[in-house]
């Protein structure tokens, strides 16, 4: 995954983890109540979620510069009671981990104006998906040969065993370090599809999970348009280009 196979143009999929794909997927509103809602409701354990308790937000946090110390996010989501921003990152160096939390920062202080009260923060929970390992946790022995693909960190007392805070909470998907085999999670079915790369693996995931049936179908009639594809692989390149 991490070679060049996965820019090949001949592939018949595009893999929903280009951002292009991605970006489609959770912001178009055509695919809102078929993609980013079977997801949520899975993610967040919302079962009732309603369409019309989603709001599906322009990605720019608020900020007229387009630099990294004003970031632009993937997806932002607006809930009666929650904020979900969600990033796909190809490459991992080793600031990564620095930027996420600076970009989940920069959301959850961004919520309020000038004046407004404290009372009126929302809960944020950042989704950053990485197709590389940014969580180093193999040293422990009992951690599975590839580390965990699923990482969940709030402001938490470690001494005494006492979150601070349930309002922040940053989660980190590493789409390298999924396992072969399912555990039936909700990170796992969507976590697979996000890194599939194959119709056959596309095609697997639609047969046994159908809450991601539908967005398997959105990524083929993705892929089978040529403007699309095009577009798709020309802002890969160009994100492969500028990082190396």
């Amino acid at each position: 995954m991490e070679g060049g196979e996965v820019f090949d143009e001949a592939r018949k999929i595009l893999p929903a983890k280009f951002d292009k794909v991605f970006l489609t997927l959770f912001t178009n509103p055509k695919y809102k109540d078929i993609v980013a809602l079977p997801f949520l409701r899975a993610y967040l354990r919302k079962p009732d979620l309603k369409p019309s308790d989603v709001i599906i937000s322009d990605p720019r946090l608020a900020s007229d510069e387009l630099d990294e110390k004003h970031p632009i996010v993937d997806v932002f989501i607006t809930m009666p009671t929650e904020l979900l921003h969600m990033e796909m990152q190809f490459f991992v160096t080793k600031e990564t981990l620095d930027r996420f939390f600076y970009y989940h920062a920069k959301a959850f202080a961004g919520q309020l104006k000038s004046g407004e009260s404290y009372s009126k923060l929302k809960k944020l929970i950042s989704l950053f998906i990485t197709t590389q390992t940014a969580i180093d946790d193999t040293a422990d022995e009992n951690v599975p040969e590839r580390g965990y693909y699923f990482h969940s960190f709030e402001v938490y007392d470690k001494i005494h065993n006492v979150t601070m805070t349930d309002k922040a909470v940053i989660n980190v998907l590493e789409l390298n370090k999924i396992p072969v085999k399912s555990d039936g999670s909700t990170e796992w079915i969507w976590g697979s599809l996000f890194d599939a790369e194959e119709e056959e693996q596309f095609d697997m995931l639609a047969k046994a999970y159908p809450e991601v049936a539908d967005a398997v179908k959105v990524i083929k009639e993705l892929s089978a348009d040529q403007q699309f594809r095009y577009e798709a692989f020309l802002a890969e390149k160009a994100k492969r280009d500028w990082i190396s």
